[in-house]
């Protein structure tokens, strides 16, 4: 439990260590970030205009979801995945007259079947409205979640008895080349993931080999092996910015190498 609070704590920005009574130094996520994803996606909008993308783990499609921005901006084709029954509604709601979306109520995983999704449960009053976006297949991420926002973020309406939020609901599964072959994609342009801790877990079971996306939109922070899943994008050829707690692999972009200081 430790080691996974120490994760979660981490992927928001944070960092568990002894106090003392130096100042805290400012971080980089304290101030406004350029949305590195707009710009790259401009650049890459002027030789391919028509962009299809799939976004796993849409939420609610406005929710700390830089995706959907420039879905409505652009008006973008896609497919937008979100397991969680609320969030669904929500996302196919907010979605209204997006009429070029494809919808998918289910998560991504190694097979086909049915998976156990461990959420924050719903009739429970006061809660922030952003709460369920900690949900995924893992209860100890989801534990470890809710004690950061309580005890470290100091949320309120949080009971004394976390393990008493969090509800189990059973969710169809599919695996990426399935969705792919369901709707009969050959041509993605933008790969997008927010799924708290598990979004190299997803990147890993990409068929890449069957289709290659030029921009992958992942989050950066929640990365439980940060160098591992920077190598494996680094192996395919993509090159890698961050901009807050998100990060864009892209192909064939500007790059600059830090050890050789030049471009």
């Amino acid at each position: 439990m430790k080691q996974v609070l120490q994760q979660v704590v981490k992927s928001f920005g944070y960092e568990i260590k002894k106090a003392t009574d130096q100042p805290e130094k400012p971080e980089l996520h304290d101030y406004p970030c350029i949305d590195l994803l707009d710009l790259l996606m401009q650049d890459y909008m002027q030789h391919q205009p028509d962009v299809f993308c799939i976004q796993i783990g849409a939420h609610d499609g406005i929710s700390a979801d830089p995706v959907g921005r420039l879905i409505r901006k652009y008006h973008w084709r896609g497919i937008l995945i979100e397991p969680q029954p609320i969030s669904f509604k929500q996302l196919v709601e907010n979605y209204k007259g997006e009429d070029q979306l494809i919808f998918e109520q289910l998560v991504i995983g190694a097979q086909d079947g049915t998976a156990t999704f461990y959420t924050v449960r719903e009739d429970i009053p006061g809660l922030p409205f952003w709460l369920p976006q900690s949900g995924g297949l893992d209860k100890g991420h989801l534990q470890a979640s809710l004690y950061f926002w309580k005890h470290v973020r100091k949320v309120e309406n949080l009971p004394d008895d976390l393990d008493s939020m969090i509800e189990e609901i059973p969710i169809p599964q599919m695996t990426i080349s399935t969705l792919l072959s369901k709707h009969n994609i050959d041509k993605l342009d933008l790969f997008a993931l927010a799924t708290p801790g598990y979004d190299f877990e997803i990147i890993k079971m990409f068929p890449f080999e069957r289709i290659k996306p030029p921009v992958i939109c992942f989050e950066y922070n929640c990365l439980r092996d940060r160098e591992a899943c920077l190598k494996y994008l680094a192996d395919l050829g993509y090159s890698v910015g961050r901009f807050g707690s998100r990060a864009v692999a892209a192909l064939d972009a500007p790059i600059w190498r830090w050890s050789l200081g030049e471009y």
